[in-house]
């Protein structure tokens, strides 16, 4: 009853929320359940003074609060102050919500460490600052925790790896520093973890392998280096991964055609390069792919048709009807140094033009012989392109070369040659 009492005090308007003294029958921010525990529930009421969260009184044993759940949501600019660590003494408080109040400010209180039984914290969406608490690595029963929309910096906990009941985590849109914690490889029950809109750094955790329970990673908007680990292919509940606007190189992981359940796929605005994995056509539940903003080479590969795409952005030069030609895969390999493929199965016909390692690889795409002593001259194409008079290969039936052909009797055999072809096809 202190408590109420308290709160009362600190947020003025509750007086013509109740009356009388029974706070369970004449108290409308008051629900009262079968346990003797109490919700108080401040959400949608309309409040117009200033108003705050109050110290828990120092007479008052917070073990004996029976308060379960707290909710001040969308209270906008209402309510300001900063969170009590007195709070901490509400041992019993299960659930947490003090989100959408835009000035609720100052620092996540190492305190609310005691609250051994919160189970949902919700805190988005306000002014909080300062660090997170590797004192909160005691919440053992922890399943949800939003700290979106704030103010708040460091780096993320190593400790919080004890948090093993976190389904789902939100620290997006804050000002988050420092590298992704390895040791997060043990936060196996979680579906969702956002963290995009920070400025995290360093490579991705090859060991997150481990959390096959992820539907969802949000990573966008940071500073993160380094290549796109093979292992995460293990990953197969994801159907949303957001690594767009980072600093991310290399190919793309020919094993993740393994994420099968992928609905939405980001990588734009890093740089990747290489060519689009054909193998990719697996993921057939695949709607938005962004793959803009990066160094690709070849084509979009035909195979992608399997996919049910609403949604493909990638650069002109990967997509145009001339990318075969004008934006093929140039692949070196010299002594002492590692060949850099940037040529998708689809390109297995390459021949090398000698087996010593000091030798260069063929890199003229849809060639099966290149030409003797050069690696980007062809002297033989694929069944189904024609040879140009730049030693490349290009398809029969691509306009751009009809009109190399001088004789009106070399187009029309050409034009047969092209009906047959997508006769075929049909």
């Amino acid at each position: 009853m202190k408590f109420l009492q308290a709160l009362v005090t600190t947020v003025p308007d509750l007086e013509n929320y109740k009356q009388g003294d029974d706070y369970c029958n004449g108290w409308q921010f008051v629900t009262c359940n079968a346990d003797n525990t109490v919700a108080v529930i401040l959400t949608g009421l309309a409040l117009t003074k200033p108003s705050s969260l109050p110290d828990l009184p120092d007479d008052v044993d917070g073990a004996k609060v029976a308060m379960k759940s707290f909710a001040a949501n969308k209270l906008y600019n209402s309510l300001v102050g900063t969170l009590p660590p007195s709070w901490g003494r509400l041992t019993q408080l299960q659930t947490l919500s003090v989100a959408d109040s835009y000035n609720v400010e100052g620092t996540l209180p190492a305190a609310w460490s005691a609250m051994k039984e919160i189970m949902w914290m919700t805190l988005g969406n306000n002014k909080l600052s300062g660090t997170l608490p590797t004192e909160w690595k005691v919440l053992t029963k922890l399943t949800r925790l939003d700290l979106s929309f704030n103010q708040l910096s460091g780096t993320l906990p190593t400790d919080w790896k004890d948090l093993t009941a976190l389904t789902k985590l939100w620290l997006d849109e804050n000002q988050l520093s420092g590298t992704l914690p390895t040791d997060w490889k043990a936060l196996t029950a979680l579906t969702e973890l956002w963290l995009d809109d920070n400025q995290l750094s360093g490579t991705l955790p090859t060991d997150w392998k481990a959390l096959t329970a992820l539907t969802g990673l949000w990573l966008s908007s940071n500073q993160l280096s380094g290549t796109l680990p093979t292992d995460w292919k293990a990953l197969t509940a994801l159907t949303q991964l957001l690594l767009g606007d980072n600093q991310l190189s290399g190919t793309l992981p020919t094993d993740w055609k393994a994420l099968t359940a992928l609905i939405q796929l980001w990588l734009d605005n890093n740089q990747l390069s290489g060519t689009l994995p054909a193998a990719w056509s697996t993921m057939t539940q695949m709607r938005r792919m962004q793959l803009q903003k990066n160094k690709f080479c070849g084509c979009v590969p035909k195979e992608w048709k399997e996919m049910t795409l609403v949604t493909l952005t990638v650069d002109d030069n990967v997509g145009g009807d001339t990318c075969a030609t004008t934006n093929a895969c140039h692949m070196t390999s010299s002594s002492g140094s590692n060949s850099r493929s940037g040529s998708s199965s689809s390109r297995g016909n390459s021949s090398t033009a000698s087996s010593s390692s000091n030798e260069s690889t063929c890199v003229v795409v849809n060639c099966v012989l290149c030409a003797p002593g050069s690696t980007t001259e062809c002297s033989v194409c694929d069944s189904s392109y024609m040879l140009t008079d730049d030693s490349q290969c290009a398809s029969y039936c691509d306009a751009a070369h009809w009109q190399s052909l001088g004789s009106p009797n070399g187009r029309l055999m050409l034009a047969l040659l092209c009906t047959s072809m997508l006769w075929n096809l049909i």
